[in-house]
């Protein structure tokens, strides 16, 4: 368990090394920095004590009481607490990206194991503060830390509260407003573990639609924009809703079902995420039994930790020796997947893709892959109109339901009237594979691949809202003899 230190100061001090500051918050400075003595890079949180008059900010005495209770692989570790310069520093686990970060990374795309496997880490980490009696009182996707190795911790417990007794009084001024429980926006002063639920299916949410599901601007159009999302509540569905101290009378909105937004999503998945945004706290799931849900043992099985998905912070020296790499490998239709950028490519020689990797491999990029790309980028589009008519015989075959186990997706359109389908992508592995199956020489028979305009979805239905997500059929895309 870390511990307060005052004796030795300057000697604590000296152990660490502040490299770059890396976060602001109202009462605290996060620094990337080094321990010297282990050559381990830590987070550095300074308090500036300084500025609160009575000594230290009491989200500070908050966040160092719970770590220090806390220990589990799914919340942030505490590794130490020193004081310096009449500031409390507290050196955490470091964890380079995080959640949020991840779902604003459009060239990264999500498979259902993703979801998975962070709705799981997120909920045993909640599920550990919980059964500790600690409520988190401010979840979001950027306090959902991600580390190299794919594990996701929770982070920022400046708003963490212990709870259990039912007459204790507490704020209803916690939670990011979008992750915000209708029960605070009422003004409710006593609550529990329900507040981070609906929190967590917020973001669970957020995941499935790569936005923002209830963003209000003001409280009052947060519950708006949430009565609007979910129906207006009732006295049937929440008892003493009315008896809340903020209780406004809203227009009775109807319940519009979650499978008109969440249209790719399967049944268990939409049932757990229903679960979660239950308007009466009593209600609502727990998050043990969340974690005991059929989701969560159904197929897909949740993605291997080392396969998640990475954000990768890229550094000015990683973007050069990424232009290297691209410019060794231009032109035509197949292309470098990167995790984070997408280039155009053709397939290289052998010697040439070994150079690509190498200077990838510096540049920090570790999951890319050479594949076939179809896009509906205009720079490619160019590059199309060019070889259009050359071989009329390529054709790409779109299929609804596409499983996560098949060669690529087409994201869901931004809306009814967006004809924009999106990207395609093959990895050379499965072409490779296909084609050894087949026995047809990947080289002979691999044909210009023109892309916007030929990806359609078959038996697509507008008004009924079937899925988007396709799957290409590469028997369309490599023929056979």
């Amino acid at each position: 368990m870390a511990s307060i230190r005052t004796n030795g100061v300057s000697e604590i001090h000296r152990d660490y090394k502040k490299d770059k500051k890396v976060g602001e918050g109202a009462y605290a400075v996060v620094y990337q920095g080094i321990q010297l003595s282990t050559k381990k890079t830590v987070a550095i949180k300074k308090i500036k004590m300084g500025q609160f008059k009575d000594g230290l900010d009491m989200s500070a005495i908050r966040e160092v009481k719970t770590l220090q209770e806390l220990r589990h692989p799914n919340v942030v570790g505490l590794i130490e607490v020193y004081y310096h310069k009449s500031n409390l520093n507290l050196v955490l686990e470091f964890l380079d990206s995080d959640l949020e970060m991840i779902i604003k990374d459009k060239s990264i795309v999500f498979m259902p194991g993703d979801v998975k496997h962070w709705m799981l880490m997120t909920l045993r980490g909640l599920d550990h503060c919980h059964r500790n009696w600690i409520l988190h009182r401010d979840m979001k996707p950027n306090n959902l830390l991600l580390g190299r190795d794919g594990q996701l911790k929770l982070a920022d417990f400046g708003l963490s509260r212990d709870f259990g007794d039912r007459n204790r009084q507490m704020s209803a001024q916690v939670v990011t407003r979008w992750y915000r429980a209708p029960e605070l926006l009422f003004g409710a002063k006593e609550y529990g573990s329900g507040v981070d639920i609906w929190a967590v299916g917020c973001i669970f949410a957020e995941l499935l639609l790569r936005n923002p599901y209830l963003p209000g601007n003001t409280d009052m159009d947060q519950l708006d924009t949430m009565f609007r999302a979910l129906g207006t509540p009732t006295e049937a569905d929440w008892p003493g809703v009315k008896e809340l101290l903020n209780y406004v009378q809203f227009k009775q909105y109807p319940r519009t079902p979650l499978r008109l937004l969440f249209t790719a999503a399967s049944a268990d998945t939409l049932e757990l995420l229903e679960s979660m945004l239950i308007y009466d706290p009593n209600r609502r799931i727990s998050a043990r039994e969340a974690l005991l849900h059929p989701y969560f043992y159904n197929k897909p099985r949740p993605t291997p930790l080392e396969n998640l998905p990475k954000h990768i912070r890229e550094t000015p020296e990683a973007a050069k020796l990424k232009r290297k790499a691209e410019a060794l490998a231009k032109v035509t239709f197949l292309m470098i997947l990167l995790k984070n950028t997408q280039s155009i490519v053709k397939l290289p020689r052998r010697a040439v893709k070994r150079q690509i990797q190498l200077l990838l491999t510096a540049a920090g990029y570790h999951d890319w892959d050479i594949g076939v790309c179809f896009t509906g980028d205009k720079a490619v589009r160019a590059l199309n109109a060019e070889y259009r008519g050359k071989d009329k015989s390529t054709d790409i075959l779109s299929f609804p339901f596409a499983k996560a186990e098949q060669p690529g997706v087409l994201p869901k359109p931004r809306s009814d009237d967006d004809k924009n389908l999106g990207d395609i992508f093959i990895s050379m592995k499965y072409v490779r594979q296909w084609c050894k199956d087949h026995n047809v020489d990947i080289h002979e028979r691999l044909p210009v691949l023109y892309a916007h305009g030929v990806c359609h979805l078959l038996g697509y239905d507008h008004e009924n809202n079937s899925d988007y997500k396709v799957t290409p059929n590469i028997h369309n895309v490599f023929k056979p003899e």
